[in-house]
């Protein structure tokens, strides 16, 4: 969300937008992401209004009331604007090999996430909807947050929250 695929020749001169489900004609033509001029201001205005104060709810409910069209679907919610939010794709960047799916076609059960190191990131790939000072101060805001799996805060069983799924790493909750 927020970006257009621009398709450009291999001269690099713009061609056009590519609509949803259309891809190039050749092997010599690419496809960059170029910032939509209304989802742009969109994007913008969640970073502002969450570095601001205002919660994530606040802001779904603010979109589905002024009727800006979601991403998928008719209505905002709050994991699309969280995703949005902790998304480093606003700052211009692309990372790449966070997923392995090489031993998942072999059958065998695992991880399919590769460790951060081996991550590959581009900084600079594509024009920044967003600055570095925004998007710390909206990541900064995130680490407050206190988690609440299961509504911890509510149950009382002793272990809820802390103990911890040996197999998928999830939070563990007392019923």
């Amino acid at each position: 969300y927020g970006y257009d695929r621009l398709l450009i020749d291999s001269a690099g001169n713009p061609l056009r937008i590519l609509p949803k489900g259309e891809w190039k004609e050749s092997k010599l033509q690419r496809i960059i992401w170029t910032p939509s001029p209304s989802q742009k201001i969109v994007v913008q205005e969640m970073f502002e209004t969450f570095a601001k104060g205002m919660g994530v709810r606040k802001i779904v409910q603010d979109l589905n009331y002024r009727k800006v069209p979601a991403p998928a679907g008719r209505f905002w919610h709050q994991m699309i604007i969280r995703y949005i939010l902790k998304n480093r794709a606003y700052l211009g960047e692309r990372i790449y090999n966070k997923r392995s799916y090489k031993g998942y076609r072999r059958g065998e059960k695992g991880n399919l996430f590769n460790p951060k190191a081996e991550w590959i990131t581009f900084p600079g790939a594509h024009e920044p909807i967003i600055n570095q000072a925004l998007f710390d101060k909206v990541q900064a805001h995130f680490k407050t947050w206190k988690m609440r799996v299961g509504g911890v805060l509510r149950r009382p069983y002793l272990l809820t929250g802390l103990a911890v799924c040996g197999r998928c790493g999830y939070k563990l909750t007392g019923r």
